[in-house]
C-alpha cells in the first residue's frame, strides 16, 4: 500500500483505478506496516511468538537484576519472591488459561447472538437518564475554552467520552485478522477483487461502531493498529454538523493474555526522540519507534505520526466550513487511555504536528495504568504550567 498515491486511487493489475478514502488508505497503510510475524491476536490456536518474546524480555532483566544487585534477596526478600517467582509463574499460568479464553472466545464468534449497543447495556444498569446526559456531553464538545482560572470537570463530557471508548471494543476484531492476513498475502501487482476484499473486510468490521456512532450523527474510522493486530487500536469520530475531533482508543482485551503482559511488563525505554522521561515499553512500541537503527529511519511511518496527520487532515476539511479552530479531545480506557495519555503529551508538546487549526482541549482517561516516570510527569507539569495552556486539562477517571 505504499504505492497507493495521495489522489485516493491505485493503479492495480486490470488497469483500472480503484478509489479508496484517504483515511482508509492510511488505515491499510498502517496494517501494512506491521512487523512481519507479529502474531494474529484472534486466531483459534494461540500463536505464542510475543509471549515468547515476553520471557526473553523477562529473563534478561532478571538477570541483568540479580547480576547488578546480587543483594536483593536479602535486602527486599518479598519483593525478590514476587518479581522471581509470582510474576514468572503468573505469566505461565496465563498462557493455558487463554487457551480456554480463546477456545471460548471462538466459540461465541461463531454463535449468531448478536451483542446489545452500549447505550442499551448502559440503560439497564443505570436508572440515570443516560440519552440525555450522553446528549448533554456532546453538545458541550463544541464549547469554546472554559474558564483557565476554574478548570472544569464536566461529568456528561466524561460520560460521552467513555462511550466513545466503549464501543470502539464492538468491533469485529476477527475480519480485522482476515484483512491482515489478505494485506500480508499481497504481491507487488495488486488485483482490484484483492483490494476490495480487504477493504469490505475493514469496513464490515467497523459496523457496530458506525452504527453506535450514528446515534449522535458521528462518523467513524480506524487508523491505526498500534503495532499490533486484535489488541488496541486507535481511530478518530467526527461531524460534519459540529466543530470538534475525538481521538479515541480500544483497551485491553479482557480474553488476550499478549495485551495482559503489556499491562503487567515493567520494562521501560527512553522516551524523549518524542516525549520526555522514560516510558513503558510496551505503550511507547505501540505508537513509537522503538529507538532501533531500522525504526527510527521509518519514524514518519509510525501510529502516532500516521494519527496526527489524519487529524490534521480532518481539522482542515471541518475549518473549512466553520472558520473556528477545531476542538480536539482525546479519550481511552485502560490500555487504550495510556496510548491516549502518551499521545496526548505528544501533541501538547507538539501541537504543529496536528497544524493549526486544531484546538488541543482535553484528555479523559478511564481506569489509566502509569505510564512513565518522574521525568516524564516532569515535562508534562511543565507545559501544562505555561499560561498559554491553562485551558487545556488531563483528566484520569479511576475507580477508587
Amino acid at each position: 500500500f505504499d504505492s497507493i498515491p495521495q489522489d485516493d486511487s491505485v493503479t492495480v493489475t486490470d488497469n483500472k483505478n480503484f478509489n479508496i478514502d484517504s483515511f482508509r488508505r492510511l488505515h491499510l497503510k498502517d496494517m501494512s506496516q506491521i512487523k512481519f510475524g507479529i502474531p494474529v491476536s484472534t486466531s483459534f490456536v494461540y500463536q505464542p511468538l510475543n509471549y515468547l518474546i515476553f520471557l526473553r524480555r523477562l529473563i534478561t532483566h532478571l538477570f541483568l537484576t540479580l547480576f547488578f544487585n546480587w543483594t536483593f534477596p536479602l535486602v527486599n526478600p518479598l519483593n525478590f519472591v514476587f518479581t522471581f517467582v509470582t510474576f514468572p509463574v503468573l505469566a505461565i499460568v496465563f498462557f493455558f488459561v487463554e487457551i480456554v479464553f480463546r477456545i471460548a472466545n471462538r466459540i461465541r464468534s461463531l454463535s449468531k447472538t448478536t451483542e446489545a449497543d452500549a447505550i442499551d447495556l448502559w440503560k439497564s444498569l443505570s436508572s440515570y437518564p443516560v440519552e440525555k446526559n450522553l446528549r448533554k456531553g456532546f453538545n458541550s464538545l463544541d464549547r469554546d475554552v472554559d474558564d483557565p482560572n476554574s478548570p472544569e470537570f464536566n461529568l456528561n463530557r466524561a460520560e460521552f467520552l467513555l462511550w466513545t471508548s466503549t464501543i470502539l471494543y464492538s468491533r469485529d476484531e476477527h475480519l480485522v485478522a482476515e484483512a491482515y492476513k489478505k494485506i500480508v498475502k499481497l504481491k507487488s501487482n495488486t488485483s482490484t477483487q484483492e483490494v476490495q476484499q480487504i477493504i469490505e473486510l475493514v469496513d464490515k468490521s467497523e459496523d457496530p461502531v458506525h452504527r453506535q456512532a450514528a446515534y449522535f450523527g458521528l462518523k467513524f474510522t480506524s487508523l491505526t493498529e498500534c503495532n499490533s493486530v486484535g489488541g488496541p487500536y486507535g481511530g478518530i469520530f467526527w461531524s460534519e454538523y459540529h466543530n470538534f475531533i475525538i481521538l479515541s482508543f480500544k483497551g485491553s482485551d479482557v480474553l488476550s493474555l499478549t495485551q495482559w503482559l503489556t499491562n503487567f511488563s515493567f520494562q521501560r525505554m527512553d522516551a524523549r526522540p518524542f516525549l520526555f522521561g522514560e516510558v513503558h515499553e510496551g505503550f511507547y512500541t505501540s505508537l513509537f519507534p522503538d529507538n532501533t537503527d531500522e525504526s527510527v529511519k521509518f519514524k514518519n511511518q509510525c501510529p502516532a505520526v500516521r494519527l496526527t496527520d489524519a487529524i490534521k487532515r480532518k481539522a482542515a476539511e471541518i475549518y473549512s466550513k466553520t472558520h473556528k479552530p477545531v476542538n480536539l479531545w482525546l479519550s481511552g480506557h485502560s490500555l487504550g487511555a495510556a496510548l491516549a495519555i502518551l499521545m496526548y503529551v505528544r501533541i501538547f508538546a507538539s501541537p504543529d504536528s496536528v497544524g493549526e487549526n486544531v484546538n488541543l482541549r482535553d484528555a479523559y482517561l478511564f481506569a489509566c495504568p502509569y505510564v512513565g516516570d518522574n521525568d516524564f510527569a516532569s515535562g508534562y507539569k511543565f507545559l501544562e504550567n505555561q499560561p498559554k495552556n491553562a485551558t487545556k486539562n488531563l483528566w484520569r477517571i479511576i475507580n477508587d
